[in-house]
């Protein structure tokens, strides 16, 4: 299973600069970071263009996009989600620092969920 982490964001380059740093050092990366701008400026966009090279270095798809909906957090999060191409989603704030082995533990859960996880047909 691969992971897709989406990142709504409004005014802020140094703590989403921060947050992408955590993601780009995970013991297992995300197959896509969807990056969802609410800012009035050009900060964001600046900081997807400094940091993308990165990113496909390690075979991340960093997409940015600009929110085209009313902005807000709920309703940047449901347009990454439409956006969105794994079968993991994983929201972030754009302040969240990752522990470096996260995503390595959530993919491993997921692919071999405790017994109180499975479905039951009713």
């Amino acid at each position: 299973m691969e992971v897709s982490i989406i990142i709504p964001t409004y005014n802020r380059y140094d703590d989403l600069s921060i947050a992408l740093g955590s993601i780009f050092h995970q013991t297992k990366c995300p197959k896509e970071v969807l990056i969802i701008d609410d800012s009035q400026n050009e900060s964001i966009s600046d900081l997807i263009s400094r940091v993308s090279s990165q990113f496909v270095t390690s075979g991340i798809d960093l997409k940015y996009f600009r929110n085209p909906h009313q902005k807000g957090s709920g309703i940047a999060r449901n347009y990454g989600m439409s956006l969105a191409n794994e079968e993991i989603i994983l929201f972030l704030d754009d302040d969240v620092i990752l522990d470096k082995n996260i995503l390595q533990k959530l993919t491993k859960f997921m692919n071999n969920p405790p017994g109180l996880l499975v479905s039951r047909d009713n």
